[in-house]
């Protein structure tokens, strides 16, 4: 009986390993990371959060946290960023909506978290304003400027000899749905390692607002198609995508940064600018924001003296209410 030679299974070559290396997004997250530090930023790579969906244990590239004094006091705001780096081998191209929604209510999907993130629309009122609305984002934050994409597409061909092929990669559509986890897993941990202080302790303000991003090594472009259904593409630094999940039982919609690695300092620039003017508005109006805190605390209090299983989530967000 012949004997087939068996063929060793060979091991990587250092050029190899130095190939792979480039065309993964490692080399991205060590480009990016000291970029976050110059800006201020508390940075943590691989940050651990648990899976939503599954349950399980899942990482995110790189978690961001910078905070924004507001006044002299102990008051603070936090940019929270919570990134994904990506060597898109092709170009990624985000459809750009002919009727897009009113610039005006973006801003109502931005995530935050925190004491407080609702208001009450005076000293002496009973109904409460959500963050966004009270801090007026929708005048100057980058989500209520221009059009939103719901729509994306890469491409990919089988061989050589095969035309190209429009579609969702599978990665990144996972990546995009595990920007939307994180958040949720955020404001999650925040309120589940919130100590809450009696109704007679001062409370300062410490408020979390999330920023999703996906940085891009390769090219990024916007589409838009004509009414003769040609389509013009445009290459771009930055596009903003709308994505919805149903997470927890319900649906719930997230803004999506997309950026090219080169756009960063400038996306870092305008977080920065953002949250400098949301923390003069909340100087600004001291007043309301205390009375807001006091209120909310000793709702805490009442509250969970009726219903211990009620969550501070739940009793502070803003979401319970909509």
């Amino acid at each position: 009986m012949n004997q087939k030679k068996i063929k060793k299974h060979s091991s990587i070559t250092v050029n190899e390993m130095k190939d792979a290396i480039v065309s993964s997004g490692y080399l991205l997250e060590q480009r990016v990371y000291p970029i976050f530090q110059e800006f201020g930023y508390h940075v943590t790579a691989n940050a651990a959060y648990p899976d939503l969906l599954t349950g399980k244990s899942r990482e995110i590239d790189i978690k961001a946290i910078h905070a924004f004094q507001i006044g002299e006091d102990a008051d603070f705001i936090f940019a929270n960023v919570l990134c994904e780096c990506e060597n898109n081998k092709q170009p990624v191209v985000f459809f750009l909506q002919k009727d897009p929604p009113i610039p005006d209510l973006q801003h109502e999907n931005i995530k935050s978290a925190g004491i407080p993130v609702k208001f009450l629309e005076n000293v002496t009122g009973r109904e409460f304003v959500n963050l966004p609305d009270f801090l007026n984002f929708h005048k100057y934050h980058h989500i209520s400027k221009g059009p939103t994409s719901t729509q994306y597409c890469n491409f990919h061909r089988k061989d050589s000899n095969k035309p190209w092929l429009a579609s969702h990669e599978h990665e990144q559509h996972n990546t995009l749905l595990d920007l939307a986890c994180s958040v949720e897993a955020e404001i999650d941990d925040y309120y589940d390692n919130l100590i809450l202080p009696s109704s007679e302790e001062d409370v300062s303000i410490n408020v979390e607002i999330y920023y999703p991003l996906l940085i891009l090594q390769g090219p990024l472009y916007s589409a838009i198609s004509d009414i003769n259904k040609k389509i013009k593409l445009r290459e771009v630094e930055y596009a903003k995508y709308r994505k919805e999940v149903f997470l927890k039982g319900r649906k719930n919609t997230y803004n999506i940064d997309v950026i090219i690695e080169s756009f960063l300092p400038k996306y870092l620039a305008m977080i920065e600018k953002e949250l400098d003017r949301a923390s003069n508005i909340l100087q600004q109006n001291k007043q309301i924001v205390q009375a807001s805190m006091d209120r909310l605390i000793n709702l805490v209090h009442v509250t969970r003296r009726k219903d211990k299983k009620k969550s501070f989530r739940e009793i502070l967000g803003y979401e319970s209410e909509r």
